[in-house]
């Protein structure tokens, strides 16, 4: 179950870093500070949680950042497979 939390936090902080740069790459004069803030908030606090787990069951974040390296190099592996064909 802790890996599941580490896991779990690791790809919500990713998903809303996500907003910071399609925000960037749009550029279209919205600046919504609030939501800016409300996503700063949201990643601090699913960094404590990451934290937590670490802090509580070390080897289940270990076994956590194994799986998603291990799920990371597949597919970049698959990627790649797909582009040379």
């Amino acid at each position: 179950m802790g890996f599941t939390m580490f896991l779990d936090s690791i790809g919500m902080i990713a998903s809303v870093g996500t907003y910071f740069i399609i925000k960037k790459k749009m550029a279209n004069g919205d600046n919504s500070k609030l939501i800016g803030v409300l996503a700063i908030a949201f990643m601090l606090f699913y960094s404590l949680v990451a934290i937590g787990v670490l802090i509580s069951d070390a080897r289940a974040a270990f076994i956590g950042v194994g799986l998603l390296g291990t799920v990371m190099i597949i597919g970049r592996m698959n990627h790649k497979q797909q582009t040379l064909n």
